[in-house]
């Protein structure tokens, strides 16, 4: 996915952090928040429970230690591993909430029950992570990769931090206004989505593009807006009918993922046609040829309509405007039903 380029020099200096000197480090911080540990190697450690637990027991410790959370794991709340290496590092039950790990190589590290909520997470290489009960809820994940990871949906939460108003980025980092949270999110979500389907997690997948025309149409507002102000009508007529095309798709199908979706607008149209027919007295009760505005006569003349089949004992009524109306509800109703045997069949395919 990429990101803005950032001109960050590693620090790192060749000798690897052993967990004995990671420890130490932590302690003489006064806990892992603000620990600057940034470009350094701390590959292949060892930081479970069981392990941290041994050594506490080493070394005769009977107050819980500064790296040590209550569940036993490892606490890394605000530390800056930015840019470390952590290839193949055990880190089940760790906190590093608000821990700063952009760009960090991250690959096949063990994050089982790990709590990475509201960590920076730009540009991250997490291929081949074990994510299983993992938190990322509030995480940035912007350029994060997850190729082979066991990411899911649970993990990240309801929706990434981006679709938050009160997102913002840190000081030091600067995009273009129009690479806004809403431009970020899309792109995040379209990955996950990508990553969804490669992992067989269908449901997962729908979730993520849906989620990613909903920032994409967010982002065609700010585009319009932005056109407006500077007079620039072409492209905020572009963006207009970007807008309306898309909220239509999602009213009607919530982007082709939603077969609830569909068939609610083929009701709507069989029953919103059913009340015109009625307030334009266009049904003819053929056994007694009358008028009928029995909701029963109305709904049975629609169905037969949107379906090309005469309904039983009814007919139109000779006007100008049922030459009209009836072909018009046959033309939707063969475009809603083929629609929803589209929506259905993906989603079936998706099981």
């Amino acid at each position: 996915m990429g990101s803005i380029g950032n001109k960050f020099k590693e620090n790192f200096t060749g000798k690897k952090i052993t967990i004995d000197s990671l420890l130490s480090l932590i302690e003489k911080n006064g806990g892992a928040k603000g620990l600057d540990l940034s470009g350094k190697d701390l590959s292949g450690l060892i930081l479970t429970p069981k392990a941290l637990t041994q050594i506490r027991k080493k070394r005769k410790l009977k107050k819980q230690p500064v790296w040590q959370m209550k569940n036993g794991g490892i606490n890394l709340d605000g530390i800056n591993l930015s840019w470390a290496v952590l290839t193949r590092t055990d880190l089940s039950d760790s906190s590093l909430r608000n821990a700063d790990l952009r760009g960090a190589k991250l690959e096949h590290v063990d994050f089982i029950d790990a709590d990475l909520s509201n960590a920076f997470l730009w540009d991250a290489n997490l291929d081949s992570a074990v994510l299983d009960g993992a938190t990322l809820q509030g995480a940035n994940i912007f350029g994060a990769r997850f190729v082979d990871s066991t990411i899911c949906k649970e993990n990240i939460g309801d929706s990434v931090i981006q679709e938050s108003p009160e997102y913002s980025l840190r000081d030091e980092m600067r995009m273009a206004p129009e690479r806004n949270r809403f431009w970020q999110a899309s792109k995040i979500y379209r990955h996950l989505k990508a990553t969804f389907d490669g992992n067989g997690l269908y449901e997962n997948a729908s979730w993520a593009y849906r989620r990613a025309r909903k920032m994409e149409k967010h982002l065609a507002i700010y585009h319009m807006t932005e056109a407006w102000k500077t007079k620039q009508w072409g492209k905020a007529a572009t963006n207009f009918r970007k807008i309306v095309s898309d909220s239509f798709v999602e009213i009607l199908s919530d982007y082709g993922e939603s077969p609830r979706h569909v068939l609610f607008s083929i009701i709507f149209l069989w029953v919103g046609f059913a009340v015109m027919y009625g307030l334009l007295s266009g049904v003819i009760d053929s056994s007694i040829a009358v008028v009928t505005h029995n909701p029963i006569d109305l709904l049975a003349f629609s169905l037969g309509t949107m379906t090309t089949v005469d309904a039983v004992g009814l007919s139109a009524n000779n006007i100008l405007v049922m030459r009209f109306l009836m072909p018009l509800e046959t033309l939707f109703g063969i475009a809603l039903t083929g629609l929803f045997g589209y929506v259905l069949g993906n989603r079936i395919n998706r099981i």
